[in-house]
């Protein structure tokens, strides 16, 4: 008998069940807490914050617009002892290394693979970066990295980045650093069963999403305050994304942890107030890696710093002179200049890498020095 097919459809099968620890033979009673009991029972002295960034690594977040999920870290050493490295190792617990590997399936209509749409790699921070870390770290569109969601930790024996300039450290949604108290007892890594399964259950946990440019720009201003706060290095801070309220900035991680911990918590209906979760891990994590880096933070650069170009000062001045406090819409500046739009687009991409300007919200730039 042969079958003729007239008309063959692509489509992606849509995973559905009413209940997912019963479908994972998962009890019900077993929680965020049994989770992180099971994840840290055997490591000490680390903080609250420290734990919550590891498992938001692990559990990921959902795809939003056209970029994946995922958490990307950047575990620093206290101890300059290779803890990082060894915090990092005990995730194995949890999180198969091939589980990110595709399945061949061999049929008698022939072969394909299969892949559970999620990655998770583990990296040396200190040697060169493997094309994959770079493309996790710099392009983290789903057409880039194949995945509805993809974490990256990356591990360094260093205290600290040489400076904010290294791309682990810039491109991370969480640089932070192991402290020296942290101890980890020595135990067989045997997988824990439960705990894997509490992480499928949460992979498959996908809220509606707010507005990502709202949500970035609110995230901004409030950055811009609490820079402010620290009497930090503004022209530092812009190059390094703290201020830009673009997707691949620092908003751009506060709202990744936002997600985070609401995929954490399984919160269906997300609020405004949780979006704004995610600042409150990162002004923990700024204080206190602000301690430890202080150095790093109290290096200053002053516009004489700068490489300057003559175009740059008609920018400058367009932006100062209707600037109101809430920074000046791109096509006002397209349209004041006296030069072509693409040379004005070109202009003001490097003055925002150089640091004399900061996308405050979408589109809309102030300038870094008065």
């Amino acid at each position: 008998m042969v079958i003729y097919v007239m008309n063959w459809f692509e489509e992606k099968p849509v995973f559905r069940h009413t209940d997912l620890y019963d479908y994972f033979g998962l009890s019900k009673d077993y929680s965020l807490k049994d989770f992180k009991r099971e994840l840290f029972y055997h490591i000490t002295g680390l903080d609250r914050e420290l734990e919550d960034f590891l498992v938001f690594t692990i559990l990921g977040t959902s795809c939003f617009e056209e970029y994946a999920g995922g958490i990307n870290s950047t575990l620093y050493d206290a101890t300059q002892s290779g803890m990082s490295n060894l915090l990092l190792r005990q995730l194995n617990r949890v999180i198969p290394s091939d589980i990110d590997k595709p399945f061949v399936v061999t049929t008698p209509f022939g072969a394909f693979d299969l892949r559970y749409d999620y990655g998770f790699s583990v990296a040396n921070a200190d040697s060169e970066l493997h094309p994959k870390v770079k493309r996790l770290l710099e392009n983290r569109t789903l057409r880039s990295l194949g995945v509805k969601q993809a974490s990256l930790s990356l591990y360094s024996k260093n205290k600290a980045p040489m400076s904010f300039d290294d791309k682990p450290c810039a491109l991370s949604d969480i640089p932070t650093v192991v402290p020296e108290t942290v101890d980890i007892q020595k135990i067989s890594l045997k997988p824990d069963y439960d705990s894997f399964k509490f992480m499928l259950v949460r992979h498959l946990h996908e809220p509606q999403i707010p507005n990502a440019i709202d949500t970035l720009e609110t995230l901004s201003q409030r950055m811009e305050a609490l820079v402010e706060s620290y009497d930090l290095d503004p022209i530092q801070l812009t190059q390094h994304g703290f201020l830009n309220a673009n997707i691949n900035a620092r908003p751009t991680s506060i709202f990744r942890q936002s997600l985070a911990l609401i995929r954490a918590q399984q919160i269906d209906v997300i609020t405004p107030f949780d979006m704004s979760k995610g600042l409150d891990y990162f002004e923990w994590n700024l204080r206190y890696v602000y301690e430890i880096w202080e150095d790093l933070f109290k290096q200053r650069k002053g516009p004489s710093d700068m490489p300057d170009r003559t175009e740059y000062g008609e920018i400058r001045r367009i932006i100062r002179r209707y600037d109101q406090g809430k920074g000046v819409n791109e096509e006002v500046v397209k349209s004041e200049a006296t030069m072509k739009t693409q040379k004005t687009m070109e202009l003001i991409d490097e003055m925002r890498r150089l640091g004399w300007i900061f996308e405050r919200s979408h589109r809309c730039w102030r300038l870094t020095y008065g």
